[in-house]
């Protein structure tokens, strides 16, 4: 009778072992498998943050630019030339599109036809310069030697307004964009007037 018992306890012994180890065992990461990385799923969560583009700069936006002071067929009135080509020296009627935020607009006339000669630069806060009106900078009009001349009036909207404007009243002067390098503009816009040697328009 002993003995039969001291098999059963031996019996149930080796059972309790064997359950032991293959506890042991379930609870063991399996080696073949790949861990799951808790810093991998954290680094996704923080990618969801939105970015915003970087804000371009904007193109000048296109102005409209009137001179009032011209003929029917687009021909510069001689009141508006040189005293010494028959005229008054009136600085020509001119008027513009405003633009959003221009602090001030410079206004150029150069002729185009003579290596762009300046004839006018002046700057002002208001979009519109009236017929004869005693600007701010300086005004030489028209006084071709020969022929007719195209005479181009451009005007800038700017973002500030600056001390003072390039350029020679003579032909030593670049294009409009030389001229203009310096500033912060916001709007441009031209309009091309005729003036012969010898016109009388009125």
């Amino acid at each position: 009778m002993k003995n039969i018992l001291k098999l059963i306890v031996l019996t149930i012994t080796i059972l309790l072992v064997f359950t032991a180890c293959g506890d042991k065992k379930a609870a063991e990461p399996d080696p073949t498998t790949e861990p799951v990385s808790t810093e991998q799923t954290t680094a996704d969560e923080t990618t969801t943050e939105t970015t915003t583009e970087k804000e371009l700069p904007k193109e000048p936006v296109t102005m409209k630019v009137t001179c009032t002071s011209t003929t029917s067929d687009g021909k510069l009135l001689t009141k508006c030339a040189a005293t010494y080509a028959n005229g008054q020296n009136l600085v020509p009627g001119i008027s513009w599109d405003a633009v959003d935020g221009a602090k001030a607009y410079a206004v150029y006339i150069l002729d185009e036809s003579a290596n762009n000669w300046l004839h006018l630069k002046t700057i002002t806060t208001t979009n519109s310069i009236k017929e004869g009106e005693n600007i701010s900078g300086q005004y030489v009009g028209p006084y071709p030697p020969s022929g007719t001349h195209n005479y181009t009036i451009y005007v800038l909207a700017l973002k500030d307004a600056p001390s003072t404007l390039q350029g020679n009243f003579d032909s030593t002067n670049g294009n409009i964009s030389s001229l203009t390098q310096n500033l912060t503009i916001l709007g441009q816009g031209s309009t091309t007037v005729k003036y012969a040697n010898g016109d009388n328009n009125v």
